[in-house]
Order: structure tokens, then C-alpha cells, then sequence
């Protein structure tokens, strides 16, 4: 990272608090996050920080992980595990530190010698990848058939209406999603699973709302609803930290139960190592 990298630090810290000048700074903050990532990776190696977590992601995941054999007296990798290099990537808009945080942590504390490091992207880029064999496995959300894909059901996440803390709305516990008729929704791109699935519910219950920003990245979401400037329908995992911490309210939608499906994918006839086998055992824990 430059030293002019480094100054644009101050603008950026600002510009999260302000949507116009966020948008304004997203360019910078993609700048400043492969900077980030530069200075987590010594010359050659791997990040040293595997959990260092930006104020915006980068666009979906690839998680690439290293079995390595660790320092003298510390526990010996999986059988066979020696340069293994699996991949996992998911899908954009999620927030892997909020969503998958627990089972991470549990494969992470049962496996040290493994190295893992988080990246996102486009969901059809990662059944591209998938199919070629960049990455062993995929999370991604509202999964589909497609040839030479397999699929492994994950779980499936409930949708919610998220609003800023003392949002008219906040004060239910449970409503109709009509009620979101003409309010200003902070939504997804367009060509993002979860959105096009949020607009089919919309428009199933006859429900016309504004979208005033789209963005591709939930972390962004969430901030630019913190500060007011709408609404939104998110999978609750990704918002528990921040209702936790009261920056954000969560309302359930009671006219029925909206979940979002994810699923585990890989290349078909694809082989596993039992290091891999494991990652995704611990991924489907909860």
C-alpha cells in the first residue's frame, strides 16, 4: 500500500457515514482492501491474518485453504494433506464473518495447520470456477441444477426486514410485507440471486417499493441502512452482530416464513482429501 493509499484512510472512515460520498469512495475502498491484502501476505506466502475483516468486503468468496504440516509439537495435518490447496468460494452479498463465523472457528480451533482466506464473487463466476477446477468447493445462494455441478443442501436462512433503530416499523415485532408498500428499500444488484428472489416476493404480494441504492456487497448494505437511508429484507444471520450491538433492528415478515436456501457445490466426480471432507462437514454444522 502507498503512502497516498494510506492517506485516503480519514476520507474513507468519513465517507461511511455519508451514502453520497460512500458511493463516492467505493473505488478507493477496493483500492485500499487489495492494499490490505498485500500487507497481509508476506513475500511469496499466504495472508498473515486469515480473519482481518475490512469495513467493505470485496465483491464473493474464495476461501483458499493450506494444509501444512505446523511447528514441532503442535498437532500433524490430515493424512495425505501435504500441499493440499482446496478452494471455497460463495456467493456475493454475504457476510462470511457474521454467517459462517461459528463453524469456521470450530474447523479453524479442530485444524490450526490449516490456512484460510476469505475472498467474494459473482455467483456464476463461481460455477464457472467450479466446472474448471479453480476452486474444490462453492457456497452460493439459491442454488441451481447445471451440468457437471453437484450440489450438497447447506441450510436454509430466514428473511427478515432490517431497519435502522427507531424506524417507525421497528416497533413491531412481527408485520405484513405489504406494510412495505412505497417505503425506500436498500436493496442488491439486479443480477444477484437474492435479489431477484426478494423481487419476486415483492411483486407476489403486489408490493411496490423504492429502491434507493443497489449495492453489491451486504456489509455496505447494512451501514448505509444504520445511517437511515432505508430499508431492507436480509437473512437475519447477517445482522445478528449488529442487533447485538443495537445499530440495527430486525423485524419477522408474518405473512410466511421467506427462506433463503444455501447450498455447498463442487465439480461433479470431483475427489476429495479428508481435509476437505471435514471443511464441509464443519460448514453444514450448526
Amino acid at each position: 500500500m502507498s503512502r497516498s493509499e494510506l492517506r485516503r484512510l480519514p476520507a474513507l472512515a468519513s465517507a461511511s457515514r455519508d451514502p453520497q460520498n460512500l458511493l463516492r469512495h467505493r473505488r478507493n475502498a477496493k483500492l485500499l482492501g487489495r492494499g490490505f491484502s498485500e500487507l497481509r501476505h508476506p513475500v511469496g506466502g499466504e495472508p498473515a491474518d486469515p480473519h482481518a475483516r475490512g469495513a467493505l468486503w470485496p465483491p464473493v468468496a474464495r476461501a483458499n485453504a493450506r494444509q501444512r504440516a505446523a511447528d514441532a509439537g503442535r498437532r500433524d495435518p490430515l493424512p495425505g494433506e501435504q500441499g493440499y490447496r482446496p478452494a471455497l468460494s460463495g456467493p456475493r452479498g454475504t457476510s462470511a464473518g457474521d454467517e459462517l463465523s461459528g463453524q469456521l472457528k470450530r474447523y479453524l480451533r479442530a485444524f490450526p495447520q490449516v490456512h484460510l482466506h476469505l475472498e467474494y464473487s459473482r455467483s456464476n463466476k463461481i460455477y464457472e470456477d467450479a466446472v474448471r477446477g479453480n476452486i474444490d468447493l462453492g457456497v452460493v445462494a439459491y442454488p441451481i441444477r447445471r451440468p457437471q455441478i453437484t450440489g450438497i443442501p447447506f441450510r436454509e436462512d430466514r428473511l427478515v426486514l432490517v431497519c435502522p433503530p427507531g424506524h417507525p416499523l421497528s416497533r413491531h415485532k412481527n408485520i405484513s410485507i405489504t406494510k412495505l408498500n412505497g417505503e425506500p428499500l436498500v436493496g442488491y444488484e439486479r443480477d444477484i440471486p437474492t435479489r431477484k428472489e426478494t423481487d419476486r416476493l415483492l411483486r407476489r404480494y403486489g408490493v411496490d417499493v423504492r429502491y434507493v441504492m443497489e449495492l453489491d456487497n451486504i456489509e455496505t448494505i447494512k451501514r448505509v441502512i444504520e445511517i437511515g437511508t432505508g430499508i431492507a429484507i436480509l437473512p437475519e444471520p447477517a445482522v445478528r452482530s449488529e442487533v447485538r450491538s443495537k445499530t440495527l433492528s430486525t423485524v419477522q415478515l408474518s405473512d410466511e416464513v421467506f427462506l433463503r436456501p444455501l447450498g455447498i457445490i463442487h465439480r461433479q466426480g470431483k475427489h476429495f482429501s479428508p481435509a476437505a471432507e471435514k471443511f464441509i462437514e464443519f460448514l453444514r454444522a450448526e
